[in-house]
């Protein structure tokens, strides 16, 4: 497949925008004062509209050891709405135990959404089910206390000892807990989880060779009573705003019982970059014996969290010996690597990491293979070696959401906290000193170059399915980043609009953006401020794409002059009339090619700016999950989705025109296109007349236009406009993308219409897998 990716700077482009204005009108909107914050009320989202019944899919997981064994577990759970109202029981094979239910949020409705689930598992050996059903009130007991957690009973050390001219400074788990300085993230008769760091402006145990000691130590520590051994994360993050520098240190890392403590990991020399962090993790004692679980991607689908991925996909074993293959040939991660990851994100052409959720991800979704399991563990971890983790050190509000009012200190940079902070440019001319972040040491250049338009989503998978409090921080620091790298902070037409963090860039750009923005929105905790101001500025950003799509009926129409809706339709669009609804006009950086679209000056027709139809249909991707799970962009996926509706029905247009590279939006007199008519007369004749994809490109499953458009098809059902439906879209794009049995090894694009695979059908692949293991534990009491 010829691919023929832009790779314009977006900086490039504000720069040259900021350099016009102050040239031409001696001003910029940065140096405007960012206006009291205005706050938008948050609407009650209504469910979506499934046109067919839902049923109860079995919610099972499935344990798989060699051999029989009574070990302790906890297992992340997102649950469908309404299932569950209170709490949760586990049925190991059929058989209810105490379980503990660590409540993380709740559907609107009240019933349980997210939760980490805590039992002793009597397992046999092979395959074995885990059923999870409601339970009106679980155990009341209380968690460890620090005295518990430091008696005989466990086996729990950790320390961190960093050594740098000739000085070794060092870190102890026990003697921070000692000091109190944890926090409960577990916490019930079965399992007890804390974070242990001081987190208070004290910062008692951070480290360093001079007087800002940038060095932030975390432990998080795991007890199971019953069990000797501990579950020990040992954290270095080199991460506070206002200490930026480099670090470099010889590393050593000792866990183990307290009398016997033994060295677990060492590196001679560590080049700890500014903006990063690392963790490695060790059983302290004994370890309980290995378990692989499978998740069940039935019922994962069936609950939302995930798209309406197509179930009767198989990755061979081919598949997965590739992706394992793949990963052994990169560096492996660890604390300096890249793993399977592009380190220069604006690299072009198709990407295993570029989608919804990177290949290898989707692999270890369809396989829970444990081979795949630990190279999704092992990319994960990488997260932490990208340069976005800011953390703020300074105590100011950290959101003025309504009821999450807060201590910034402590908490991933916000833009509530720094109005006027660009994190992309951290020395941008018009950012006040009291939002910059401060260096006070050496720092080089590093070696990653992180954007939107090509981030990968990387943290997202592995928090569902771990209940890692790390991978949590790892998520919203990269919402933190993505809201203060989302353009220049002002409220010109290409900016973020101060604290609304608007996302501002390319198509694909505010599409990724968008995804992990609301995933964090999503995942983070109820009731914690990060929870708040993460579904605050989803909250904005829809508000504003209501204006940008003219959508008078949605959630947020407010005509008012400083509303964010008033602010999309009149600053971000200019005031144009958008009747065929095109959710932006990307930049005047992407090429308009005189042999594919009418470029003349005096026809009517003519074209001056175009976008790609590749980003559009990966916004209706991310708006169509987005939707799913709940969060306030109905309105706006349903107007925008009339467009590629429009574009798969109208008889008179050539369909496969979706899958070419640019698609025309602005006309000459710099209006929209308006008409459909008008539309098609943008392109030269000839485009009328094709009858393949261009360049092939539904042979290329990675990063084929043809398949990423089907994809994106699959959120029409259900929808009409212009006298089509979306079932008639999805119905020719469906027969003409053909190849589809290549997603089978990747199938990162393959999603379907909810009803091509209503949950009857998901219940019957799930009470096969049921059977299966049925017959497993038949065999083993036979024996």
């Amino acid at each position: 497949m010829k691919l023929r990716f832009r790779c314009d700077s977006q900086i490039r482009r504000v720069a040259v925008i900021q350099l016009l204005l102050v040239l031409f009108c001696g001003c910029s909107s940065a140096q405007v004062k960012p206006a009291p914050p205005r706050r938008l009320k948050a609407p009650v989202v209504k469910p979506s509209n499934d046109p067919y019944e839902r049923i109860r899919v079995p919610n099972l997981v499935y344990v798989n050891v060699k051999k029989a064994v009574r070990r302790p577990m906890s297992v992340s759970r997102f649950f469908a709405q309404g299932e569950i109202p209170a709490s949760v029981k586990a049925l190991v094979n059929g058989e209810p135990v105490q379980t503990q239910c660590d409540t993380k949020t709740r559907w609107p409705d009240g019933s349980l959404q997210h939760a980490i689930l805590s039992f002793w598992a009597d397992l046999g050996s092979g395959l074995n089910s885990v059923e999870f059903v409601n339970q009106e009130n679980q155990p009341d007991a209380p968690p460890l206390d620090a005295r518990a957690m430091l008696g005989g009973d466990f086996d729990l050390s950790g320390t961190m000892e960093l050594t740098a001219d000739g000085r070794t400074l060092r870190a102890d788990l026990r003697e921070m807990l000692e000091a109190g300085s944890f926090r409960y993230w577990l916490r019930g008769p079965v399992c007890t989880q804390v974070i242990i760091e001081d987190r208070t402006p004290a910062l008692r145990f951070d480290l360093g060779w001079d007087q800002f000691r940038s060095f932030h130590p975390i432990f998080v520590a795991t007890f199971y009573p019953g069990w000797r051994g501990v579950k020990v994360e040992l954290i270095g993050e080199n991460a506070w705003i206002e200490k930026i520098q480099d670090l470099k240190y010889g590393l050593k890392l000792k866990t183990g019982p307290p009398s016997d403590q033994k060295v677990v990991f060492t590196l001679d020399s560590l080049l700890h970059a500014a903006h990063t962090r690392w963790r490695q993790v060790f059983w302290s004692g004994p370890e309980p014996a290995a378990a692989s679980v499978d998740f069940n991607l039935a019922y994962m689908v069936h609950s939302r969290v995930l798209p309406n991925f197509d179930l009767s996909l198989k990755v061979s074993p081919r598949g997965i010996a590739d992706e394992v293959e793949n990963f052994n040939n990169s560096d492996r991660g660890g604390l300096s690597g890249t793993g399977q990851w592009t380190k220069y994100f604006p690299t072009t052409g198709g990407r295993a990491d570029i989608g919804l959720f990177p290949r290898w991800y989707m692999r270890y979704l369809y396989t829970f293979d444990p081979r795949l399991e630990s190279v999704m563990l092992a990319d994960a971890a990488v997260s932490g070696n990208m340069p976005i983790h800011y953390r703020e050190s300074a105590q100011r509000r950290y959101t003025a959401a309504a009821g999450a009012d807060g201590d910034s200190f402590g908490r991933p940079v916000s833009v509530e906290t720094r109005p006027t902070v660009w994190l992309a440019n951290p020395e941008f001319n018009w950012t006040r000193q009291q939002d910059r972040p401060v260096i006070v040491g050496p720092l080089a250049k590093s070696d990653w170059t992180v954007d939107l338009s090509h981030q990968p989503s990387i943290v997202f998978i592995p928090y569902l399915l771990t209940g890692d409090w790390y991978y949590l921080e790892e998520l919203q620091f990269w919402a933190s980043f993505n809201l203060g790298n989302a353009g220049d902070p002002g409220d010109a037409h290409y900016g973020r609009h101060f604290d609304w963090g608007y996302i501002n860039t390319e198509t694909r750009g505010m599409a990724w953006g968008l995804r992990t923005l609301a995933h964090a929105a999503l995942l983070s905790p109820d009731e914690t401020p990060e929870k708040k101001y993460f579904f605050d500025k989803v909250l904005y950003n829809a508000a504003v794409r209501e204006g940008i799509l003219d959508v008078r009926d949605g959630y947020f129409y407010d005509n008012a002059p400083d509303s964010p809706w008033r602010w999309g339709r009149e600053r971000v669009l200019f005031g144009h009339a958008n009747p065929l609804h095109f959710i932006d006009h990307n930049d005047a950086y992407a090429s308009v090619d005189p042999q594919a679209f009418v470029t003349e000056a005096d026809s009517p027709d003519a074209v001056r700016l175009v976008n790609s139809p590749w980003q559009l249909n990966f916004m209706h991707i991310v708006l169509g999950h987005l939707d799913e799970i709940g969060m306030p962009v109905t309105p706006v996926r349903k107007a925008f989705a009339t467009n590629l509706l429009n574009i798969l029905t109208l008889p008179e247009f050539n369909h496969f025109l979706v899958g070419a590279y640019r698609l025309p939006v602005q006309k000459k007199d710099t209006n929209f296109f308006s008409t459909w008519d008008s539309f098609k007369r943008a392109y030269r004749p000839k485009l009328m007349e094709i009858t393949t994809w261009d360049s092939n490109s539904d042979t290329d499953v990675e990063h084929g236009y043809a398949h990423i458009a089907r994809a994106a098809a699959s959120f029409l059902p259900g929808l009409c406009d212009n006298g089509h439906c979306g079932d008639e879209a999805w119905e020719w794009i469906n027969r003409n993308v053909k190849y589809q049995d290549r997603l089978n090894d990747n199938p990162k694009w393959g999603i379907v219409p909810r009803v091509a695979q209503p949950d009857q059908a998901i219940l019957q692949i799930a009470e096969r897998r049921a059977q299966a293991v049925k017959s497993r534990q038949s065999e083993r009491s036979k024996h």
